[in-house]
């Protein structure tokens, strides 16, 4: 198991910065570069635009913190959703072994 994490980390961690970023990225950026209340008033504010967001504000806030603590790069951008993604492997290695296993 640690072998299939290992390779499942480093294939998501190799040029996780490599491309630009995409709208829906910029916004989560936008989002979370604002303060704190900002990030979690669910709303987003572009010029002359205001909309209101619903997706939970959790991801926002821990993409914030995050981006605080390790620099505004596209790769820390990116880290948080990558190692939710590695965590998702670990679980459904979990989930098969438990429904496979006699």
């Amino acid at each position: 198991m640690l072998a299939i994490l290992a390779l499942a980390f480093a294939l998501r961690m190799c040029r996780l910065d490599a491309k630009s970023l995409w709208f829906d990225e910029g916004l989560s950026l936008h989002r979370a570069r604002g303060s704190i209340s900002y990030t979690l008033s669910s709303r987003i504010l572009i010029p002359d635009v205001v909309t209101r967001d619903i997706q939970p504000p959790s991801y926002f806030l821990l993409l914030n913190l995050m981006l605080r603590l390790t620099g505004w790069s596209e790769f820390a951008l990116r880290f948080p959703s990558a190692a939710a993604n590695l965590l998702t492997v670990a679980l459904l290695y979990i989930v098969a072994k438990r429904l496979f296993t006699p």
